[in-house]
Parts: structure tokens; sequence; C-alpha cells
């Protein structure tokens, strides 16, 4: 699906000839004028949204010709047994307490069905049997399409396109790219379902947080709004901060939705340092404020019998610890949480120094501390907590298969765990000074190799994770973000900005 703003909204005549349409009924002037049959108006989701292109179908259409089997709502699929195991492997590796857990009961209709043995398929297709990827690869192409086009086909209905199921598609399709990512094209899919996901959120309205699921899924396609946004420089629709405010109080989200926030707060922050229209002082001191509220936000979550609480324990024998330290948290959406604000604080600290360098000299009023080794410290703190919350997710022998939870486990630590990899790589590689007065890493040789210094075995521990991600549990964006930490692309990585801007080789496979 791809968000295409707001098209001519007249009659098929009169946006052939290209002329305005007065859209009366039955037909419009010119129509009765020319002595034509007037074909009617679109409804407001065709206006919003329309189908994907012709390349992203042609790109997804390469699994024709495997084995399938007829559906009875047309379209193929594979045979009713694999088609089950699939079912079952999303079940089992996708679903957890904190990533989709509004799918716990499976699918309710047959196209949010193709949209989930797409994922199912795609994750599998990354695994070790060799024999299989390729059909599993085929399956999940197929899938894609056939699910790609029936969710079209629901928000072409304004009643079928605010439901729970049709923006749960949305979603997954997203995530699909998610899975078989192979470059910029993959970017731009996922960005337009991201899009049409926060337009179907602001369409549905406030109504859709009254019910358990609308709250549920309405956090989760929250996040993934935010994730986009911090990728993307961009700023979090309003209508996110106002209806996270109106959700009714749940203990085990609180914390989350006031990070969320926070996240929408800093997203904006990164948009008017990108963009350069505020002055350094203006930004500096919003940042100075976002940094305190979430130093507060640490505070609050730490007092006894929060939902949020966890304790660091000194593990040398642990089979889930870093550097013989583990945390132990009292809820999995604590873990969430609490990496969510690490990266955070990482971003702010990024901004605040980036400001502090070049115009220091200039600025009238400037937070305590504020130097380069305050600044390297603290994002150096906030990556090994990284490090400790993420090797309870995955254990420190990497040979084995991934279980239950893992896909959603999994997908969650990758950005904390790409975003602590470059707090290493600020540490090891050389850096150049950009035209907007920043500084960028050159990520352009293999860092992680050197056995005596500790923040390339950090840097190799966390491309260790991500790999595991890839081959094991079926991510493939996780592949392309090792790839880059490891020096395969060539990366300049702005360090201000937080992100990619460019590779050697023209590679866009990370630009965002």
């Amino acid at each position: 699906m791809v968000n295409h703003g707001r098209p001519s909204a007249g009659c098929g005549n009169c946006r052939r000839a290209k002329k305005s349409c007065d859209r009366k009924v039955p037909s419009c002037d010119r129509c009765s004028r020319l002595g034509k049959i007037c074909g009617g108006y679109r409804d407001l989701s065709e206006l919003m949204f329309r189908d994907q292109s012709t390349e992203v179908i042609r790109r997804a259409s390469t699994g024709e010709g495997s084995s399938r089997t007829t559906s009875p709502l047309g379209g193929s699929h594979s045979p009713p047994s694999q088609d089950s195991a699939a079912r079952l492997f999303f079940q089992e590796r996708f679903v957890t307490a904190t990533f989709l857990p509004f799918l716990s009961e499976g699918p309710s209709d047959e196209h949010l069905s193709r949209s989930i043995l797409a994922c199912a398929y795609a994750a599998m297709a990354n695994g070790d049997n060799e024999a299989e990827r390729t059909t599993h690869k085929q399956k999940a192409r197929t899938l894609y399409v056939e699910a790609l086009s029936a969710t079209n086909a629901l928000l072409k209905h304004n009643r079928r396109m605010k439901e729970d199921t049709t923006l749960i598609s949305v979603l997954l399709l997203g995530l699909f790219e998610k899975l078989v990512w192979d470059g910029v094209s993959s970017v731009s899919s996922w960005k337009h379902h991201i899009g049409g996901a926060t337009q179907m959120i602001e369409l549905r309205g406030r109504s859709q947080i009254r019910t358990k699921i609308g709250a549920q899924l309405f956090r989760e396609v929250r996040n993934h709004i935010i994730t986009d946004a911090l990728w993307s420089e961009t700023a979090v629709p309003e209508t996110l901060a106002r209806w996270t405010h109106a959700l009714e109080f749940e203990p085990l989200q609180i914390h989350s939705d006031q990070i969320s926030i926070l996240a929408g707060r800093v997203s904006s922050l990164r948009e008017h340092f990108c963009a350069g229209e505020e002055t350094d002082q203006l930004l500096l001191d919003t940042a100075t404020r976002i940094d305190a509220e979430l130093l507060a936000w640490s505070e609050q979550a730490l007092i006894q019998g929060s939902a949020c609480l966890y304790s660091t324990v000194q593990d040398q024998d642990s089979h889930t610890s870093w550097n013989g330290t583990r945390h132990d948290y009292s809820t999995p959406q604590a873990r969430e949480a609490w990496n969510e604000w690490r990266c955070l604080r990482i971003i702010v600290s990024r901004i605040q120094e980036a400001i502090w360098r070049r115009s220091w000299p200039t600025l009238e009023r400037q937070p305590e501390p504020n130097d380069a080794d305050h600044h390297a410290n603290l994002r150096a703190r906030m990556a090994a907590g990284i490090c400790v919350a993420t090797a309870g997710e995955f254990p420190n022998t990497l040979d084995a298969t991934s279980g239950r939870g893992a896909v959603g486990s999994a997908y969650l630590c990758i950005f904390p765990l790409f975003l602590a990899g470059t707090v290493a790589l600020e540490h090891l590689a050389s850096s150049i000074t950009t035209p907007g007065n920043t500084r960028a890493l050159l990520c352009n040789q293999a860092f992680h190799l050197d056995p005596l210094d500790r923040y390339s075995t950090q840097l190799a521990w966390i491309i260790a994770r991500l790999d595991y991600i890839s081959t094991k549990v079926g991510i493939s964006w996780a592949a392309a973000l090792s790839a880059c930490l490891k020096g395969d692309l060539g990366c300049h990585y702005n360090i201000a900005r937080s992100r990619v801007t460019r590779t050697e080789s023209n590679n866009e496979m990370l630009i965002t």
C-alpha cells in the first residue's frame, strides 16, 4: 500500500481531461454539457491510498512457478499442512507480550492470514535449511502480493479500511520488508506502509483506543511510526501524543507510554536540528529540557512498586550476561522501555555535543557539565546498558536455533544494538567534518577484530548478535546494519544526526 497524499476527487472524465470538476450529483456540469456519462467520484480511502507501484509488485512476484494450490478466495498459496506449520511458526516466534500481542489468538479473516503467512515464510526463508530457503522465499513473495492486493481492496471501503484487521495487515506488510530487506527498495516500501498506517490511525480517530485490542494496536503502530521518524529525521504526528495521553491507565504500559511521548519530542528536535531553521541556543535549550525529562523518567521508573524496575546482577557464569553483568527486569515491557530510554539519551547527547562543538563561544546558556568527554562517557554508559539488557534475550553461545518469541524479541533489539555499535565506533573510527559542521565517522574498515581493545570487543559482540538475528532468527534488516558496522559498505555515519549519510559504493541500502 502506498500513501499518495490527496489527488483529484473529480470524476474520471474530468480527471482524464485535466479539467476542474464541480462534483455535482448525479452528474457534474461538464459531463452534462458534453453529453457524457458521469462515472461518479472517488471515496476518501481512494483519495488517500492507492495500490503499490508496478515495480513493487514485480519485485514481490519473483516466486512465480512454485508449487501452490488455489485458495477458495482466489489467489494461491501452499498446501494446508505447510500453511498450518507456518501459522504455528508465526504464533510461536513472532507474538510476545511486547510485540504483536493482539495476534495472540491468531488471525480472524483470510486477508490477514495471508499477511501473517507472508511474514512467517519470509522469516523461515532466512533459516539454516538451504533446501527450503528458495521454496519459502517464493511462497513469501507470492503471499505478499496476494496480501497487498487484498489489503488495497479493503482500503477502498470506508468501513473496512478502519477495521483492526486492515490496520494489522498494513503493519505486517511493513514488517515483511524488514524480514526480506534487500536495499533501498525495502526502505521505500517500508516507509510507504508506515505512512499508510499513520493515515489510518488518524482516520480511525480517538475511539480506536477504547477497546483492549485497539489500544494494543495503537501502541504497536505508534512505536513503528516513532522508529520511522527517528530514522527519517521527521516529526511524529501530534495526534500520537494526544491519544497516548488519553489511553486508559495500565500499570504495565504507563512508562512505555511516557517514553513514547518523549521519543516524539526527540524526533521533533532532530527535525529542527537537521533543518537548521532554529538558532543553536534554542536547539540546545530544547535538548537540555528533554534530557532533564528523560532523567526524571528514569527516577520515576525506579521507584519501589514500579512496573519498570530492574536490578543489576554481577554474574560471571551466566549465559545471558555481558561482561559478567546481567539485568533482571520486572516485566518484558520494562526491558523495551529502558532500551528506548537509552537510545533517546544517546541521540540527545549527540545533538548537545554537536551544538557545543560548533557554537560554544557564542552560547549564552550551557548545561553543566557540557564537554566532549562528558557526552562520550554518557553514551558509552548507555551503550553498555543496551548490551547488558540485550544479553538477556540472546545466549552467549549463538549456535543454538532461535526459540519461542525470538522474532518479536529480536526485532525490538535491532535498533538499540545498532545505535550501541555506532557509539563503540566513535572510539574506533576516524571522523571528518561535514558541510553542516558536524562530525561523520568513516566506517570503511573492520574495527571489531582487536581482542585487546574494549570498544572493539564490544563492537564484535554487537555484530555477532545482529548476525544471529539475521541468520538464526530470520530478520534480514539486521544483516544490513551489521554490514555497516563491519565496514563492508564504506559508510559515512553522521554522529550528530545518528544516521548513515552515504556509502562509498553508492549502496543506499541503509540510507533512509
